[in-house]
């Protein structure tokens, strides 16, 4: 098993067993969680504070002003998935893959009920008043018990889709291809003489419209990964030295598709003269 997949493991078993114990203790010490004083005031602020007619509610106002920490937090998890990526890769080149998109929505998802529940540790007014407007059962219990019955259901279904994209990488130096697929536990080493097949294609709609550009090597172990590709319509500088390097250094079969004189024209407005070089480059195949 690679490291990252070792250790989001262990946090997912570790995560779901805390965040069930917790909701376990709530459920059992109602009274713990009620907080009686800190209820009267977030009621009393609702009644004696004017919210904007475009709210439901002074609690759901406060979330709005509060979201932007929603937000920020997604961002810096995104951000901490393309750290342990370059931390992974190391020196080598990474090829970044469609799959950290996806661990920005499953952080988005997880980081959603956090946001709730540290406004119930913040025991004032206004937040209060926000962890009210969040659950519909209107006491401090519910919005106790809610928030970690969400907690519990989105990191069980999200917190996998967050380690697997930090499992999922792809990177190359100049001897050969490392990579790790999204539910893989261990990585893949290919050297470029190992490399049989690459398919490069421009992909087409049933309209004939020009769709993406894909890049597909077969590795060592016979999969076919895909490189590039996933909607895009460039080819970056990245993988047009991944493609010299297996050029220059394998006797791989290229299948090749190439864009259509059409294509070049709907691109030539959409990317950079250096960008259409590329493509140009890496639709030649072997020179």
């Amino acid at each position: 098993m690679t490291a990252i997949a070792i250790v989001f493991t262990i946090l997912y078993v570790a995560g779901v067993a805390l965040i069930s114990l917790k909701l376990r203790d709530i459920m059992r010490n109602r009274e713990k969680y009620s907080e009686l004083d800190i209820y009267s005031m977030a009621i009393a602020r609702e009644k004696e504070k004017k919210h904007l007619k475009s709210f439901q509610s002074l609690g759901h106002q406060y979330i709005v002003l509060t979201s932007p920490v929603w937000i920020i937090s997604t961002i810096l998890a995104i951000m901490l998935l393309r750290l342990m990526y370059r931390i992974t890769a190391g020196t080598s080149t990474i090829l970044l893959t469609e799959s950290w998109l996806a661990g920005g929505i499953g952080a988005l998802f997880i980081l959603f009920p956090v946001m709730g529940i540290i406004s119930l540790y913040i025991k004032t007014p206004f937040f209060a008043v926000m962890s009210l407007a969040r659950n519909t059962g209107g006491t401090r219990y519910t919005s106790w018990k809610d928030e970690f019955i969400i907690l519990l259901v989105t990191f069980t279904i999200g917190f996998p889709f967050y380690g697997f994209s930090a499992n999922n990488y792809i990177y190359y130096d100049d001897e050969g291809i490392t990579t790790s697929a999204y539910f893989q536990f261990d990585e893949t080493y290919t050297a470029y003489e190992e490399i049989t097949k690459v398919r490069i294609l421009a992909n087409h709609n049933e309209y004939k419209d020009l769709t993406s550009l894909s890049y597909y090597v077969t590795l060592a172990d016979g999969r076919e990964i895909e490189m590039a590709g996933d909607s895009k319509i460039f080819f970056s500088d990245s993988l047009l030295e991944l493609h010299k390097k297996i050029e220059k250094h394998s006797s791989a079969e290229f299948e090749i598709n190439p864009p259509t004189k059409e294509d070049m024209t709907y691109l030539d407005g959409r990317l950079s003269s250096d960008m259409k070089e590329n493509i140009i480059y890496i639709f030649e195949g072997r020179h």
